[in-house]
């Protein structure tokens, strides 16, 4: 169903609640336009500090798309997955990460939206990474991209601007590529 509300639930209650809660391999979630907000959050309350609205724990192949994403801590909590994309998705009012990722290789961003958040992606790992972000928006965000301890990422064609703290942070990372974007 397109441009429905769907998972509109109360996460005020549950300290670590995550609406998908994914550990298996190659699955594809296309919310074909829908949103997924937080009912605490525009009723005018602020989520639960832990809440998010996707968790990935060990996956390979995992594709989330055409997702419109607000009002909850973090859109998607990527842990120790692979081969992980996020593609056409708008991630509005974040109240910490769009999208943290923690020990994962391959991840892809491209064709989304990020604005009006606190932070905007958040790369964090010790392993050695190849991340694709590119034809992205990051806009209107407290900070936009953070790269900590990641090598060998390829940032290219995003918009990224009006950041109040920083666009692009890069803090013991190294071999990135960061070119033709609009800073």
């Amino acid at each position: 169903v397109v441009n429905t509300v769907i998972c509109y639930v109360n996460a005020e209650y549950d300290t670590n609640l995550a609406l998908f809660d994914i550990a298996t391999n190659n699955i594809t979630l296309d919310c074909s336009g829908s949103r997924i907000f937080s009912i605490t959050a525009t009723d005018g309350g602020n989520p639960n500090p832990d809440t998010k609205i996707i968790r990935l724990t060990n996956t390979k192949g995992f594709i989330f798309k055409n997702c419109n994403f607000g009002w909850y801590v973090k859109a998607a909590h990527i842990v120790r997955s692979n081969n992980t994309l996020s593609y056409n998705n708008s991630f509005v009012n974040m109240t910490d990460i769009a999208i943290n990722l923690t020990d994962g290789v391959n991840f892809t961003a491209i064709f989304n939206n990020f604005t009006n958040s606190t932070r905007g992606t958040v790369f964090k790992t010790n392993n050695f990474n190849v991340t694709n972000f590119s034809n992205n928006n990051i806009t209107h965000l407290q900070r936009g991209l953070e790269f900590i301890n990641m090598h060998r990422n390829f940032v290219f064609n995003n918009t990224i601007k009006n950041n109040t703290r920083y666009g692009i942070l890069l803090s013991n990372s190294s071999n990135n590529t960061i070119t033709f974007n609009n800073i």
